[in-house]
């Protein structure tokens, strides 16, 4: 389907605190802590949407997508993380106290 240019994921990875080294053959990515931020596409990209839905799951704050893509990809993708959001609170939560449950799931440092 021909090439696919990866500029809008780095810039919003960018966005988000994420550092590249870009040389012929090779992108490394490099972070001390990624943040959500309001990420705006010019138009709908699958895999720039599922780059920032990725990131955004363990990022600090909240991450707003702009055109974000709406394939029923993407819908599964978040899907999956909120049904595991749930599985997990659900086992949790009889587990352990208040305390040590929300550090287990907000505190990723």
């Amino acid at each position: 389907i021909g090439k696919r240019p990866i500029n809008w994921h780095l810039e919003a990875l960018q966005k988000m605190n994420v550092t590249f080294d870009v040389n012929d053959d090779c992108i490394t990515a490099a972070s001390t802590g990624v943040y959500g931020s309001n990420i705006i596409f010019p138009y709908p990209s699958v895999g720039a949407t599922q780059n920032v839905i990725l990131a955004a799951v363990l990022a600090k704050g909240t991450t707003h997508i702009h055109h974000a893509a709406k394939e029923p990809e993407i819908i599964d993708l978040c899907l999956f993380f909120l049904l595991l959001h749930q599985y997990l609170l659900h086992h949790l939560i009889n587990r352990y106290d208040n305390e040590t449950l929300y550090n287990f799931l907000y505190n990723f440092d």
